[in-house]
């Protein structure tokens, strides 16, 4: 019955309350490293970025006085897939599927408008990199680069 003297029920209790610390934080470290890794293959945040900015620039050029051409590039994971569709109201960034738009779940985000512009709907899927703003003629829409549409070069730095 040496076993069960004062000491030896400290250490086993010691060894207890170790080894439960450690099962606890090998669960902990487990579903925080899950959590972590849906936050990264979950589209959520790529949706609301491109949605909110894309409409910002719109509406900033709706206030613009001359024609612009902005090359705008899409950086996101090549395992996402996302559909861009410019409204005559708002940017509207989805999930690429074979489902009809306006059935799919949708991030938007609405801009301001005026009456003297107007907004050529268009719709740029998931292919597409990079593509332009075009305000011209009191009119804005998205464009593929290609013939007709030049994308500008970007600026160098100099005196």
């Amino acid at each position: 019955m040496r076993f069960w003297n004062k000491k030896s029920q400290s250490g086993f209790v010691i060894l207890f309350y170790l080894l439960f610390g450690l099962i606890l934080s090998g669960l902990f470290v487990i579903t925080v490293m899950s959590r972590i890794k849906a936050a990264v293959s979950d589209s959520s945040y790529h949706k609301k970025f491109y949605s909110r900015d894309l409409a910002l620039l719109v509406d900033a050029l709706h206030a613009s006085n001359g024609d612009f051409v902005i090359k705008y590039d899409i950086n996101y994971p090549e395992s996402m897939h996302l559909d861009i569709a410019l409204e005559p109201d708002r940017v509207i960034v989805t999930d690429h599927s074979d489902i009809p738009v306006d059935k799919r779940l949708q991030t938007s985000f609405r801009f301001g408008y005026n009456s003297y512009v107007s907004v050529i709907p268009v719709m740029i899927n998931r292919t597409i990199t990079s593509f332009a703003v075009v305000y011209d003629n009191h009119t804005i829409t998205f464009k593929v680069p290609s013939e007709d549409v030049k994308l500008p070069e970007p600026r160098k730095p100099g005196p």
